[in-house]
């Protein structure tokens, strides 16, 4: 195309037109193939908008078809021949029979006009006609009547003989919807109740496998996952002891494995800090490098009235290795009553108030010109029977859980004490889309785990030290579990 101020002159291979304006009514990326002289992008901005508007806007792929039978047969049963779906090949047909009325049905033939579209178009493209016949036949046969439960279940496999059926002509399962097929239907009913009743027994046995299966690999990941952390923040179920008694090792603390009942020390105060034995030489990496935190052993306790518990403050660096040098320390009660004894050094003893009610202790820990500071909470309590202590959980290994349908309501998961279970509404939306796959629903049986335990471990801490010891967890806790546990 030629154009100037004046005129234009389309030429093609056997034409010349010359007229005083065009109008390009081809598809954009056909408008885009066009020579131009000069080109669009010499025209100023909105040429060259129009130039880079026709390359970058694709065709889209579509192929029609058109079914044709001896009869409109869909119409005996009122049905208008118009379908959208969001499987097969065929998603969307229409009744593209040619007599207009559409409640005649004694015409023929009856044709339905179908579309292939978008990633489906572009690979059926490629096929056979005879191939592309025979997959549209299929879609078009998918017997309505017996779309749903129990005959769409996957439990059911097999074969029905039916020879009084009519078939779609030149097929092998296109399937009249006549008279016959709807005789079948009807015969067909009593026996969908029994089969249904067979079906969801299968299931709830499946699921209450899956559900054993699922509760193993939790735990196991959990098991490993408070190994990994530090003890005196995350062993809430005696895990390290555990551990260390399997192995045969000796508790962090100084006391041996199986010592006589009455013999404390500081990991029985829930006071624990990995030490290296000074026998052993140390490596490289072995040697702590400057303070830059610190955290409170136990981070959260409770504590009869007018009891006694020590507390300790963990250095760390920031590989999270124990820094032992140069440190100063200072202890005070931030909230709440009791006394201290001790305040400057590592390990304090708290001295609980007659009183029930909460008490909060900080740190501060100073190494040269660094300071760190951390806190622990203090639940003081005229009888530990009214609270569900660490040691009572302790006792009780890992929760458990089991699921209680509430639809429509927000919460997600309870911590039952009694039970040492952990509640899951299985009615949640968001429990309803993680059992798309067990990998999901794992994941998110996991999290509702570590929102449980932080919550039941941390009482009493701010927001985001819940948020962050979740994080920590969940991290730890999901590894272990994609690696089952290793």
């Amino acid at each position: 195309i030629e154009h100037d101020a004046s005129r234009v002159k389309v030429l093609g291979e056997s034409f010349t037109v010359t007229a005083e304006r065009a109008i390009i009514a081809v598809p954009l990326p056909l408008a885009g193939r066009i020579v131009y002289d000069p080109p669009l992008a010499d025209l100023g901005a909105r040429g060259f908008l129009r130039e880079q508007l026709t390359q970058r806007h694709p065709m889209a792929s579509i192929l029609k078809v058109n079914v044709l039978y001896d009869r409109p047969f869909w119409r005996d049963a009122g049905l208008a021949g118009q379908v959208t779906s969001d499987t097969g090949v065929v998603r969307v047909t229409f009744d593209n029979t040619p007599y207009p009325d559409p409640g005649t049905t004694a015409v023929s033939p009856g044709v339905l006009m179908g579309f292939i579209e978008a990633d489906e178009a572009r690979i059926w493209s490629t096929a056979t006609r005879e191939e592309r016949y025979q997959k549209v036949i299929d879609d078009l046969a998918t017997l309505s009547g017996l779309e749903h439960a129990p005959w769409s279940s996957r439990y059911l496999q097999g074969l029905v003989d039916v020879p009084f059926l009519n078939l779609t002509p030149g097929t092998r399962s296109g399937i009249i919807h006549d008279e016959r097929y709807a005789a079948l239907l009807q015969a067909i009913q009593p026996l969908e109740a029994h089969l249904q009743a067979l079906i969801e027994a299968q299931e709830r046995a499946e699921e209450e496998q899956a559900s054993q299966q699922s509760l193993r690999a939790i735990q196991r990941a959990f098991r490993e996952a408070l190994l990994a952390l530090p003890p005196e923040e995350y062993d809430w179920f005696d895990i390290q002891a555990r551990a260390r008694n399997e192995s045969g090792l000796s508790r962090p603390g100084g006391g041996e494995v199986g010592s006589e009942a009455g013999e404390t020390g500081a990991g029985d105060l829930g006071v624990t800090q990995s030490l290296f034995n000074p026998g052993v030489q140390r490596h490289f990496f072995d040697y702590a490098g400057p303070l830059f935190s610190v955290v409170v052993s136990p981070a959260s306790s409770t504590i009869p009235v007018s009891e006694r518990r020590r507390f300790r403050a963990l250095p760390r660096d920031r590989s999270r290795r124990h820094v032992e040098e140069d440190l100063q320390f200072s202890w005070e009660i931030s909230e709440g009553g009791g006394s201290l004894a001790g305040t400057i050094d590592q390990e304090v003893e708290y001295l609980a108030p007659a009183t029930p009610g909460l008490a909060r202790l900080k740190v501060s820990v100073t190494q040269r010109d660094l300071t760190c500071t951390a806190e622990a909470l203090i639940t003081v309590t005229a009888s530990l029977e009214a609270t569900v202590s660490s040691a009572i959980v302790n006792a009780r290994g890992l929760p458990g859980y089991t699921f209680e349908r509430a639809a429509g309501e927000l919460w997600r998961s309870r911590f039952d004490a009694e039970r040492n279970l952990i509640i899951v509404n299985n009615g949640h939306r968001d429990f309803v889309f993680a059992t798309k796959n067990r990998a999901l629903q794992l994941r998110y049986l996991v999290r509702l785990y570590v929102k449980e335990l932080v919550l039941k471990n941390f009482t009493g801490v701010p927001p985001e030290q819940l948020l962050e010891r979740m994080i920590e967890l969940s991290l730890y806790a999901e590894e272990k579990l994609k690696t089952g546990g290793s």
